[in-house]
């Protein structure tokens, strides 16, 4: 007989603080929730890394835009104002350079296309095993459970496993994401605040240095200008 995973659960299990909910029911509802989570984090962690991968080469782009309209401003007009010194647009493009070295190698290490494309794909792979999960389930509701049945679902069990060994671990905040995606679940119950706050924490960790890099810089040119043009008419 094929043993219920089940049957290795300690009694009185719903009295356990931090037991989730879907871990307290038969095997197959722990897999189903397993199945269903890391496939659609999976998702989510592709798309995170495609947006970082876009904002990556975003910032590189304005950055080596800044760095030409710069360098065309001092030439073309800043350079023909009294008492203009130079100093400032050389320190701009020079820290635009580094700026653009330091991102571009950082960011191809990373290879966020490339990372993103094998998260997709898994989603994909577990997903498929959700889906035989679902239809395993439907063909046996109002029966009873019989080996069979486990036989099957410690199969999807094993392939599921064997698909994670495949393929590289999402984040933390993947799955944070998919939580804020599903507040109202049993095992997630997030509340506007806990949404906000997972939102917060995603933005200043992929998203704030890409808008720090991509606007700051422009708006450190015009502050230069002005300074520069009201010195000039002083």
């Amino acid at each position: 007989m094929i043993k219920n995973k089940t049957d290795e659960t300690p009694p009185n299990i719903d009295s356990k603080k931090g037991v989730p909910l879907y871990a307290q029911g038969s095997f197959d509802k722990q897999l189903n929730y397993n199945l269903w989570s890391t496939s659609r984090t999976r998702y989510i962690a592709a798309r995170r890394l495609r947006s970082k991968d876009a904002r990556s080469s975003k910032a590189i782009a304005f950055l080596s835009a800044y760095m030409i309209i710069f360098t065309l401003s001092d030439y073309l007009f800043l350079s023909h104002l009294k008492g203009y010194n130079g100093s400032y647009i050389l320190f701009l493009n020079v820290t635009f350079s580094l700026l653009i070295l330091i991102f571009s190698q950082l960011e191809s290490s990373a290879s966020y296309g490339v990372r993103a494309v094998k998260f997709h794909e898994c989603g994909l792979e577990i997903s498929r095993l959700y889906k035989m999960l679902r239809r395993l389930k439907s063909r046996y509701e109002g029966h009873e459970k019989d080996d069979a049945f486990y036989k099957q679902v410690e199969a999807i069990d094993d392939e599921y496993d064997q698909v994670l060994k495949n393929y590289e671990n999402h984040e933390l905040m993947d799955f944070e994401l998919f939580k804020s995606n599903y507040p109202n679940y049993e095992d997630h119950k997030l509340n506007w605040i806990g949404v906000f706050n997972i939102q917060k924490k995603h933005y200043l960790k992929d998203v704030a240095i890409y808008h720090l890099v991509t606007y700051v810089p422009l708006a450190a040119f015009v502050y230069i200008v002005i300074k520069i043009i009201s010195g000039a008419e002083a």
